[in-house]
């Protein structure tokens, strides 16, 4: 079975990482959809809806419950569980999947390793994000940078956020193969709501996750 991580998060929830090995058939025999599920997935390609169904199964599995419960879209684009407290956050990139599920504020980032995003780094890096990067390993420096905006944003769960100006990842040491921390910052409606980011280097992937700050 591809799980290639299910761990507890601190201070409260869950993270799965999936491996994609399974073709779509094994999805469509082992998920059962609802209504509303049916009619988003419909709209969807091949690679896509592979994409959606095996994040949905993974976090069912997650779960370790027999009944699955419904995962739809709020008018901004946003998963949520329905009738449920808890908020989640998924990515995908390549043959990976992760979902992350919490009481509190989250988000998830997976990205394949590409070094081109150096050519757009300075238009989601602050001067000093940028001038931070320059000082280690560059790529993976800013991989980890965009994926923790990302997981902001994707916490904020709303649209129209400037990862420049609005969103700040706070400096942080990189070790390949050990796990990152740090903290980000979130500007957005006169609101200021804090972060706890942790990274991990999965071969060539490097996955970010976010959880908000509570005291």
């Amino acid at each position: 079975m591809p799980l290639i991580r299910h761990k507890r998060i601190v201070p409260a929830g869950e993270l799965g990482i999936w491996k994609v090995e399974e073709p779509l058939a094994f999805y469509d025999e082992n998920l059962e959809l609802f209504e509303e599920e049916r009619v988003e997935v419909a709209a969807l390609s091949a690679r896509k809806k592979l994409e959606w169904m095996a994040t949905r199964y993974l976090l069912h599995y997650m779960t370790g419950q027999k009944v699955r419960t419904p995962c739809l879209k709020d008018k901004f684009g946003k998963p949520h569980l329905k009738d449920s407290n808890y908020k989640i956050s998924i990515s995908h990139s390549g043959d990976l999947v992760a979902v992350i599920a919490s009481p509190f504020h989250v988000g998830v980032d997976v990205q394949y390793l590409v070094p081109k995003i150096t050519r757009i780094a300075q238009r989601f890096c602050t001067d000093e994000e940028y001038e931070f990067a320059l000082k280690g390993s560059f790529i993976e420096n800013l991989h980890i940078i965009w994926g923790a905006k990302e997981c902001l944003y994707k916490a904020y769960g709303r649209r129209q956020i400037d990862f420049k100006n609005q969103l700040k990842v706070n400096p942080f040491s990189i070790s390949m193969g050990d796990q990152v921390a740090t903290t980000a910052v979130l500007i957005a409606n006169h609101h200021k709501r804090n972060f706890n980011i942790f990274s991990t280097l999965y071969d060539n992937y490097i996955l970010v996750y976010a959880i908000e700050n509570q005291l």
